[in-house]
């Protein structure tokens, strides 16, 4: 559910900018109404439920998360081989109460055409993996997403690991949304010492088009709180540093902070502001309570233009296992 609590001054115009409600107004819905499957090592789920997949996901950056009519199934063939079939016919965004197809939510108006998903991951003996999923929208979009990651076992007095991502969308079929191919690809080097982990992003869009997430959050390496930096043209880095002050995971008080800059063309059809961004995270993990967790969230986007933005959020966050 997710109801107001406050209104604007009176001065201020009422808007539903923090991305809560819909025209103002509460709602509530089901979120999950799904039957459940185990048949050997397969796992199918039929109904309504949440799909984590790059490109289409919860994206629970809110209260109410996106949930999807679908029938997906879930096995392995081994212990490093794993893969997922699925078909998507319906969508209920985040600050939406009413499910609709897939096309009519990336914006091709009375279609309702569904989602077809395969994807696999392949996990090696040295914990490097591969993975890719493939998302198939007739007559409306395909999506192709790979994403690799391995351990760099250069030093032994730190922890070193990388990542590589490729996206590709494009047309297909009559080709609702018009004729279009884009792609995007980014790199990812993270170290670990002790309690501090550092991380460096670097990411670049094709020129064709803005990258589009019509089903949900950005898989993207440099997706900020505000920007994802996936805009035509753009070439994005960034990076990030996190300190634990606890001696264990979950507990105690956490600290992070994340900037991205991006630059993008300066004439052309691809012209567009530059921008720069910085993340705050704190998170706190009493002790006292087990599986209660507090997030305070901060963001500040800034344009080359002017057109800055500010984001605050406070999640407070309580698992219960019946």
């Amino acid at each position: 559910t997710s109801q107001k609590v406050m209104s604007s001054s009176d001065d201020q115009d009422d808007d539903d900018s923090a991305g809560l409600l819909r025209g103002n107004k509460g709602y509530t819905v089901i979120t999950e109404a799904n039957l459940n499957l185990k048949v050997n090592t397969a796992h199918l789920r039929l109904g309504i439920q949440r799909i984590d997949l790059p490109y289409i996901n919860s994206n629970d950056a809110r209260m109410v998360p996106n949930t999807f009519e679908a029938y997906t199934a879930r096995s392995s063939a081994d212990q490093a081989l794993k893969f997922e079939l699925g078909y998507v016919h319906g969508m209920r965004e985040r600050t939406g109460s009413d499910f609709e197809s897939p096309s009519e939510q990336a914006g091709a108006d009375d279609s309702d055409e569904g989602i077809y998903i395969l994807g696999a991951r392949y996990t090696f003996k040295d914990n490097a993996n591969v993975g890719f999923v493939e998302l198939n929208n007739p007559n409306t979009l395909n999506i192709f997403y790979l994403e690799t990651n391995a351990v760099l076992p250069w030093l032994d007095w730190i922890d070193l690991d990388a990542g590589f991502q490729f996206s590709d969308q494009r047309s297909i079929g009559n080709e609702l949304l018009g004729n279009f191919s884009t792609q995007q690809y980014g790199f990812k080097l993270r170290a670990r010492y002790e309690k501090l982990v550092s991380t460096l992003v670097f990411t670049h869009t094709g020129s064709d088009q803005t990258i589009l997430n019509p089903w949900g959050g950005s898989p993207s390496f440099n997706s900020m709180m505000i920007s994802d930096f996936d805009r035509a043209g753009e070439k994005a880095i960034g990076g990030s540093l996190s300190y634990r002050f606890s001696g264990q995971a979950n507990q105690g008080f956490v600290s992070s902070m994340r900037w991205t800059y991006g630059n993008t063309p300066d004439s052309g059809r691809d012209a567009s502001s530059d921008q720069y961004e910085i993340n705050w995270n704190f998170d706190y993990y009493p002790t006292t309570i087990p599986n209660l967790w507090f997030r305070l969230r901060l963001a500040r986007n800034y344009q080359d233009e002017g057109n800055d933005a500010e984001d605050a959020r406070f999640i407070v966050n309580y698992v219960k296992t019946f």
